[in-house]
């Protein structure tokens, strides 16, 4: 049997209707992936019993559960549903807050050239990073949380997955940078994570989860400015609540992407030999009562 080749890996999701349960019938629909980390954790419990022979008893597997990152690049049509799943929100006239609705996945992983399949069921995304620079597509990494995997199997669960969206994916240029409400020019990186802090519980008689809770929804992140303007850094040392919010574009097409109130936590300026400047500044994002949120996203 020849072996599995990266490029004919295949990644198709399915929103589930009860925790860990694939529906019957499923129209998947594949997903335009950059890398996919999703495996089993199986622990090992083994026995405590001392003998005079110094022999292990025996060992079992413990609670079993899935665990990895999804990273794509953003892509319109593409990631809405995954982004809403992500803040747990609801898009309402395209626009998506931090909410509290937490939705499950069935994600299946194929080897369309062997061919076999497997699928990660009860699957809650737990994280939600990017990260902006000045050359590249903007990528985003999921971080999931899941029940269990199924055996690797020849069939896949739907035949005819939907197809993705053939558009090209965000880019920054076009787009529009604010700090403090003004838009600036002085950014060349920035970065962020919202965490949702799910826990997987386990119940007695059940081996794998059952089921998933959501903590506080916490975003940070970190950005890179040319040191241009002391007033961005000074920020920081007076302890000074500000706000971000970037455009990423594709086409006629956009994201928005709004922290309408943070504070930086920590900056360094940076400086290498007699190169330019630049500052890193780390954030925390706030709940903002205007908004009602503590990030939103809103696309054209």
């Amino acid at each position: 049997m020849p072996q599995a080749q990266g490029s004919k890996r295949q990644l198709a999701y399915i929103v589930e209707t009860t925790y860990g349960v694939t529906p019957a019938t499923p129209q998947t629909k594949l997903l335009d992936f950059v890398n996919f980390t999703g495996d089993l954790n199986a622990p090992e419990v083994e026995s405590q019993t001392i003998r005079p022979n110094r022999q292990s008893t025996g060992s079992r597997r413990g609670n079993t559960s899935t665990a990895g990152d999804l990273t794509l690049e953003l892509t319109p049509d593409n990631a809405d549903e995954l982004l809403e799943a992500a803040l747990q929100g609801t898009w309402a006239a395209n626009v998506l807050k931090v909410g509290s609705t937490q939705r499950s996945f069935s994600i299946e992983e194929g080897f369309t050239d062997m061919p076999q399949f497997r699928v990660f069921t009860g699957s809650v995304f737990n994280t939600l990073s990017m990260e902006l620079n000045t050359e590249g597509y903007v990528n985003a990494t999921l971080g999931f949380m899941g029940k269990t995997t199924t055996p690797f199997s020849g069939t896949s669960i739907c035949g005819t997955p939907t197809a993705p969206s053939a558009k090209e994916a965000f880019y920054h240029e076009g787009g529009v940078f604010k700090e403090g409400g003004s838009t600036v020019g002085f950014l060349s990186a920035l970065s962020f994570e919202l965490s949702n802090n799910v826990t997987a519980n386990n119940a007695l008689g059940v081996t794998g989860v059952r089921a998933m809770t959501s903590g506080k929804a916490v975003v940070t992140g970190t950005v890179t400015a040319l040191f241009e303007d002391v007033s961005f850094y000074n920020k920081f040392v007076n302890n000074a609540s500000s706000s971000l919010e970037f455009t990423i574009t594709s086409g006629a097409e956009s994201l928005t992407f709004k922290f309408s109130k943070l504070k930086y936590t920590q900056a360094d300026i940076q400086s290498d030999g007699d190169a330019g400047v630049t500052v890193q500044m780390t954030f925390r994002a706030e709940y903002d009562a205007a908004d009602d949120t503590t990030m939103m996203i809103t696309r054209v």
